[in-house]
């Protein structure tokens, strides 16, 4: 009889969704004859995603990066949150219903509502999104995936015993890992990929300030042998606002505006460097794939925590407060050596294969 498996996820941001179809895949890949598995959505409301992006970028930031650190408050409504909430009871009743042999949740609401509100649960796996982890995990999941040995040492404080913590790095795509370990010929191309969207706009409004600056900068620039890549992201306001605000940007010959780039992790192997804000999804993909950056925000909370790892492995640079961007873009690229020793620190920490090793353990558990 196969083994039925449920993985939970939140539209919390495109890792938590990504994270889940890597397990997925990787489970898929060398288990699926015996494996029954369906994925549920648990968190759905996009207007909460976007508010609590919103609180948390521009309000509230100095707050939320403590509650993400020491929110033992935090903790205490979110898990009588969950003990109050009809819809919860029903999502919990219906998981129930499925008669899983293993959950595996990529955000920690469900994760919660499951331990503590099922008494006899499955084994229960939580997959982190982040380089490090927050306060609120709860110690009685029977696995969790964590992004490295710093992460480790967090859910170990956490009360989570040795034997269920696993520095597996962060799951990606199975895509992602066979171009990461795919040889390269590489050649310096002088070519920048922007990110200033996704499927979801909340989360990088924040960054369109610098990123509408630096587009004036590169329009009253003379240097054309770089090729920049922006990616606004599908529907994305961005695009109007620099038509607006500098305007004849998108008309340059050696500029390049993308709702998305199909294969972009290919397209990211083979550039020089990428601007980003420090996303867990990109965080991890970068890494893995060994291309340098420069992140526009330290951020807070889990974007704190992915910046600080990319700065201390001198894996990429935080784009000044002070001064152009254009400039610091421009110095870097004319750095190979640098550009060299960041790709070298970034391979280092990447961990193509996290998925892969993630549903090793996963298989071990069921059986």
């Amino acid at each position: 009889m196969k083994k039925k498996v449920l993985i939970l996820h939140a539209a919390i941001g495109n890792g938590h969704v990504q994270v889940a179809k890597a397990i997925r895949e990787a489970l898929e890949m060398r288990y699926g004859a015996a494996l029954e598995i369906e994925d549920i959505e648990v968190i759905r409301s996009k207007k909460l995603v976007n508010a609590l992006h919103f609180i948390g970028n521009f309000l509230l930031e100095p707050l939320y990066d403590w509650l993400w650190h020491a929110g033992g408050i935090f903790k205490s409504l979110s898990f009588l949150a969950l003990h109050t909430s009809p819809r919860y009871k029903r999502e919990l009743a219906h998981i129930k219903a499925h008669q899983p042999d293993a959950v595996i949740c990529t955000h920690v609401l469900p994760t919660t509502a499951i331990v503590r509100s099922w008494r006899q649960h499955p084994p229960v796996i939580a997959a982190t999104t982040d380089q490090d982890i927050h306060t609120q995990w709860p110690p009685e999941v029977d696995a969790i995936f964590v992004a490295n040995e710093k992460a480790r040492q967090t859910a170990l404080r956490l009360g989570i015993p040795p034997q269920n913590v696993h520095a597996t790095g962060i799951p990606i795509r199975t895509r992602v890992g066979e171009i990461a370990t795919q040889p390269l010929a590489r050649k310096e191309n002088r070519t920048v990929i922007i990110l200033g969207g996704g499927q979801q706009t909340a989360p990088y409004l924040v960054t369109w300030p610098r990123i509408i600056r630096l587009a004036r900068e590169i329009r009253r620039d003379s240097h054309t042998d770089v090729q920049w890549h922006l990616i606004t992201g599908p529907g994305s306001h961005l695009r109007r606002l620099l038509r607006w605000l500098a305007p004849g940007f998108d008309a340059l010959p050696h500029v390049h505006l993308h709702d998305y780039i199909p294969d972009l992790p290919r397209f990211m192997r083979q550039c020089s460097l990428v601007v980003t804000k420090p996303g867990g999804l990109i965080t991890a993909e970068m890494l893995a794939l060994g291309t340098p950056s420069i992140l526009l925000r330290m951020g807070a909370g889990q974007e704190k925590a992915n910046a600080q790892t990319i700065l201390q492995a001198g894996a990429g640079q935080i784009a000044r407060r002070r001064g152009s961007l254009l400039t610091q873009i421009l110095n870097l690229l004319d750095a190979p050596q640098t550009l060299q020793a960041m790709r070298q620190a970034a391979r280092a920490l990447g961990r193509p294969n996290a998925a892969q090793a993630a549903a090793k353990i996963i298989w071990n558990l069921l059986s």
